[in-house]
């Protein structure tokens, strides 16, 4: 609420100085090795605002570069309290950067207790969108709870890979709550990407055979052929669906 009030004082102070200012705008004329600029006050007053504001933003641009190339350098100029912390930013950045590695390992090693601490500690190092909503809905997938998966992918729905990891969360949902039609609904959407989705091929196939859809089951076959959608002894190969195995058999 004060913040509110506070912008709302602001906003009413510039449009009362500027109301001002053309009510009573004069003239201002600048001599300079022989040459002359003359304007109105109101042009000089923004001419002189936006100037200054550039020389802001080039400063403040170079002191993040300065920063993070030659911290040392930037101390020894500058003892301002702007400087510390930008070597904060750049250190909870590089701290970050550590994480992310550190996560992917943990990952790609199947330790979900220290990816999801890992994660946990990457969300507080930085505010990256993209990077917190995909290590939290990758673990969430990991661990078979879809529906949570699902809800960290659609926070990335302009992402198009985000929303083909989103479609396949609900489609395991879908299995997970034996509610073929939906999963089959998704299954046809993710498949109409063709990101080698195989394993969603595999099981859209058995659940054609499981309710007599024919022409579906001929069409996958004619996609990705019989035996890639058939293991030897007939039984469904694919990790993402393991607890589906014991279900149906073709």
């Amino acid at each position: 609420m004060f913040a509110i009030l506070w912008f709302l004082f602001i906003a009413l102070a510039i449009v009362v100085v500027l109301v001002w200012l053309l009510d009573h705008n004069g003239e201002v004329l600048i001599t300079w090795l022989g040459y002359e600029a003359q304007t109105d006050v109101l042009t000089a007053i923004l001419i002189s605002t936006l100037i200054a504001l550039l020389i802001f933003s080039f400063s403040y641009l170079m002191a993040r570069i300065l920063a993070i190339k030659f911290p040392a350098l930037l101390k020894l100029l500058f003892r301002r309290s702007y400087v510390k912390l930008l070597e904060k930013l750049v250190h909870r950045h590089n701290q970050a950067f550590e994480t992310i590695g550190e996560l992917l390992f943990a990952l790609e090693a199947g330790d979900e207790k220290s990816a999801e601490k890992l994660q946990k500690k990457y969300s507080k190092l930085t505010k990256n969108r993209t990077l917190k909503n995909f290590f939290a809905g990758k673990i969430y997938f990991q661990n078979s709870h879809f529906a949570k998966a699902a809800e960290c992918f659609l926070k990335l729905n302009e992402n198009r890979h985000a929303k083909i990891l989103a479609l396949k969360a609900k489609f395991f949902t879908s299995l997970a709550q034996n509610d073929d039609i939906k999963a089959m609904a998704y299954g046809k959407q993710i498949l109409t990407v063709k990101y080698g989705n195989l394993d969603v091929a595999k099981i859209m196939f058995m659940l054609a055979n499981k309710h007599g859809l024919r022409q579906d089951a001929e069409e996958l076959i004619s996609e990705y052929g019989i035996d890639k959608l058939r293991s030897e002894n007939g039984i469904i190969k694919t990790r993402s669906a393991n607890f589906f195995k014991k279900i149906f058999r073709l």
